[in-house]
């Protein structure tokens, strides 16, 4: 263990580096099509503006077949799931042996291990020269603020005198969870015992979303005065636009008994959306009440 220290006081260079992408769904790739022309040489051009050189220049639309990556890191938000790969490269000459990669996600509330494969990673792996190690870690965004990855990656090298030593280094991705969906809600009484939940959904992502379900868990008996999804006629939510939902609440809905101890507990709202590469969203409000009279 000195020995250990000592050499990692001089920070030699590691064997194995790190490298962390994000995993995200693509989306189908633009084109500026440029207008056909009876001059040659701007057909010309017309043509290579398409995604495909065989396409037809007068299709104008524009979206292509192709598909692209996000350019960027991007925008991460509260109710999706953060995936991203964990890639170890051996960039040496020599193998390497007992190789492991473990994550941890660091929230504004608690330290969360990410899974990973225990018995590979209780054994390790052995990396060739350019081989790589890789594992996948996903985690539900839940709070809002700054999170933190960080990423241990250790390995055993062998020494020259035939000895080997185990080398360990750590690595800090920072990002910040933003609000997807902003919930505005209000509750009132109706006759014969009756409630009303009325809530205001606003997108306050940068792209589109589509809200899949609008649905409350409750003991009420609640009624959806809202959209039918299995018809279609989905709502799509720009950047900004902001959509009206309504359940009618009925007592009876559980049972009688526990309801009554819960007093003025009109349960959850749950949302479900999907953005516009398909990746799913998910969101429950916390406990809602009634106003007192």
């Amino acid at each position: 263990m000195p020995r250990e220290r000592a050499l990692s006081e001089v920070k030699e260079p590691h064997l194995i580096s790190l490298k962390v992408l994000r995993l995200s769904r693509p989306s189908l790739s633009e084109q500026q099509a440029l207008p056909s022309s009876p001059n040659p040489a701007l057909l010309e051009a017309s043509r290579y503006s398409h995604a495909y050189h065989s396409h037809d220049i007068n299709d104008t639309f524009i979206f292509t077949p192709l598909l692209t990556l996000p350019p960027s890191f991007g925008s991460v938000y509260i109710g999706e799931t953060f995936s991203c790969i964990l890639s170890a490269n051996n960039e040496s000459r020599v193998s390497v042996t007992g190789g492991k990669i473990s994550a941890q996600m660091q929230t504004p509330s608690q330290t969360i291990r990410l899974s990973t494969d225990e018995e590979e990673a209780a054994a390790g792996a052995e990396l060739q020269p350019g081989g790589s190690l890789q594992k996948i870690v996903s985690y539900d965004l839940k709070e809002e603020g700054g999170h933190t990855l960080a990423v241990t990656v250790s390995y055993t090298e062998a020494m020259q005198d035939g000895e080997t030593r185990v080398r360990t280094f750590k690595k800090l991705y920072q990002f910040v969870a933003q609000q997807c969906i902003m919930v505005r809600t209000k509750a009132g009484p109706l006759g014969d015992g009756n409630a009303v939940l009325e809530a205001q959904l606003e997108n306050l992502s940068e792209g589109p979303v589509t809200l899949s379900n609008v649905s409350m868990k409750t003991r009420w008996k609640a009624t959806s005065l809202n959209w039918d999804g299995k018809k279609g006629g989905v709502p799509v939510l720009r950047s900004r636009d902001v959509v009206q939902v309504a359940f009618l609440l009925e007592p009876g809905g559980g049972e009688g008994e526990e309801k009554e101890k819960e007093g003025d507990d009109i349960g959850q709202l749950s949302i479900e959306w999907k953005t516009s590469c398909g990746d799913k969203g998910f969101l429950r409000t916390g406990k809602l009440f009634l106003p007192p009279v």
